[in-house]
């Protein structure tokens, strides 16, 4: 794949866009602060030779030492410069990444969507983008700066003996190996373990919070959820692992290192004592040495940072690269609301699921599709709204394929509403106008209205205005329900998906809605998914689904008559619908 091929740091500076002039400018102002940054060594240098040669003044020492406070002074400002900018560049270009990302998401099929975990979506856009904060804030715009100075003090003392500069660099080779080796081959694997281990303890954690309301009434706890307890126990293990196998490495790293004047000073007092060099000499090596450790020290710990941007680059690519939903430029113009399937066939990976499906849905009619878990029948919902895309055959509106159709046309044509309906962590006006945006107040509260929202709105504490917490958290199943058939209604589409929607509402609020749903699709076209057949028997036509196939269709009556499957599916419904809570039989 042409990732691999790739530097991870230049396609993520992909997303720098007007970024890259300020990160330009702070690698430019953090050169400064470098330049800066060696002044001080060379001037105390001097001030350290002047005062042993005792043929100095008190004014020289204090011109020198006001140059040292200058520099030190400059060399603030311009890194405190530098890191600004870079921070706002960072910040930036990580908001270009995950709107990137969230626009790839929202043109993916939900068939890629579905194949990982919220908690895994949430690893890459949150925390593995995060991760490269650091790295773009501080890395690229230090790293030619923290080289500058140890190469140009290493150059200083090869000027000054070369003999002293070959020993001030044994403590630093020591160090860079220590840390390659650290970060060898074997190294990645176990590094990304750990990265594994995290995402697997993310999504688990997230399947656990969404799961508290079962764990709770079951009585169970965290630990006796054995995914959740071998997921963080299997990251724990990984990541004291990793730390196993770097601390050796570390420490010798850490340790010698910094240690430059430990190899220098014995080398540099032999050769002062046999008058290879002068004390000038000896004292100017052993100021400069002490700038070599740290900016160097800092370069190499930037590598952690490319490990770390080569992770996220990764997580990141992989979602850029997922195939999106084909849409084309030109589309022809749509006639009117038909819905027509043409022998539609579809699947998830090898298993196919719809089995060459064909159907029309003429305008302004009612269409239910019927049938056992696991028919197909939602699927056929999310294929017409084009949620995925179809293996074979082709589905058609207003006798235009749907692939031609731009997907934000597409979504103006269709209102879809699910059994599961995600609401904004935000008011209850605002959840509805999410279906229209510029709607007034009045277009709100008739569209709630409509959708029997109205009673259990006036008894909230704030109204309309009342927050329904995160994904309608604060709303039971039913009310979010409604909210979403409002907001369906103030839509105005002129084509309604219904996938069980009326599920976790109650009789007399579904005949409510039954009649405000039929209102509503007056002169437009509805389709419509229900497990209580009841509520789609005056439907113009109803479409048998079992195992993946289309076997009949046809209006209430005519399937009695002509269909054992929809006639033993409506015995089952009427015969349970018959029996009270008492098991008493009543009237239907």
């Amino acid at each position: 794949m042409k990732q691999k091929n790739k530097n991870p740091i230049s396609e993520i500076f992909h997303f720098a866009g007007e970024e890259k002039k300020k990160m330009i400018g702070s690698t430019i102002l953090s050169a400064f602060a470098a330049i800066f940054g060696i002044i001080p060594y060379i001037v105390i240098g001097k001030i350290l030779i002047l005062m042993l040669s005792f043929n100095t003044s008190i004014k020289q020492i204090t011109l020198k030492s006001l140059v040292v406070a200058a520099a030190l002074i400059l060399e603030k400002v311009f890194s405190g410069l530098s890191t600004r900018l870079s921070h706002k560049a960072a910040f930036g270009i990580l908001c270009n990444i995950r709107c990137a990302l969230t626009d790839k998401i929202q043109n993916a099929s939900m068939g890629y969507i579905g194949e990982k975990t919220s908690g895994a979506y949430k690893e890459t856009v949150i925390d593995q983008v995060d991760q490269l904060e650091e790295a773009l804030a501080h890395m690229i715009p230090e790293l030619i700066p923290n080289l500058i100075l140890p190469l140009v003090v290493i150059v200083f003392l090869f000027i000054l003996d070369f003999r002293i500069a070959l020993v001030s660099m044994v403590s630093i080779i020591i160090g860079i190996m220590a840390w390659k080796f650290m970060l060898g081959k074997d190294a990645m694997k176990i590094f990304k373990l750990t990265q594994d281990g995290n995402r697997a303890m993310n999504e688990t954690i997230v399947e656990y919070i969404n799961g508290m309301e079962v764990i709770k009434s079951y009585n169970e706890t965290a630990s006796s959820m054995k995914n959740y307890e071998g997921a963080v126990t299997h990251y724990r293990d990984v990541l004291v692992n990793w730390y196993r196998h770097c601390h050796p490495y570390l420490s010798i790293y850490s340790v010698i290192t910094p240690a430059t004047i430990c190899f220098e000073l014995p080398v540099s007092g032999i050769l002062l004592m046999h008058g290879s060099i002068t004390l000038e000499t000896f004292l100017m090596c052993m100021v400069l040495s002490l700038g070599i450790v740290a900016p160097l020290m800092k370069v190499i710990t930037f590598s952690d940072h490319i490990t770390e941007i080569g992770a996220a680059n990764t997580r990141i690519q992989e979602i850029l690269g997922a195939k999106e939903i084909f849409e084309a430029d030109n589309h022809k113009q749509i006639a009117d609301n038909r819905i027509s399937l043409k022998n539609v066939s579809f699947g998830y990976g090898d298993t196919e699921i719809l089995h060459g499906i064909s159907f029309d849905v003429k305008p302004a009619t009612t269409t239910a599709i019927v049938g056992a878990s696991g028919s197909g029948k939602s699927t056929i919902a999310k294929l017409i709204a084009r949620f995925w895309d179809v293996n074979a055959g082709k589905i058609e509106i207003g006798g235009v394929s749907i692939k031609e159709i731009p997907l934000k046309t597409l979504m103006n044509q269709i209102s879809f509403v699910s059994q599961d309906n995600f609401l904004a962590n935000t008011s209850i006006k605002e959840n509805i106008k999410m279906g229209k945006p510029g709607a007034s107040d009045e277009e709100v509260m008739l569209a709630a209205r409509q959708a029997c929202c109205e009673e259990f709105i006036a008894r909230l504490p704030k109204g309309y205005d009342t927050n329904v917490g995160d994904a309608g958290s604060l709303l039971s199943g039913g009310e979010r329900q409604r909210i979403a058939i409002a907001r369906a209604i103030i839509k105005n589409s002129p084509i309604v998906i219904l996938d069980e929607a009326t599920a976790s509402i109650d009789s007399e609020n579904e005949k409510k809605i039954g009649d405000a749903i039929r209102e509503l699709t007056k002169g437009k076209t509805l389709v419509t998914i229900a497990h209580r057949l009841s509520t789609i028997k005056d439907s113009d036509q109803i479409i048998v689904m079992e195992k993946g196939n289309k076997i009949d269709g046809g209006t209430h009556e005519q399937l009695l008559k002509d269909c054992k499957v929809y006639e033993t599916m409506w015995n089952n419904h009427i015969g349970a619908e018959g029996w009270s809570i008492k098991g008493e039989v009543i009237s239907c």
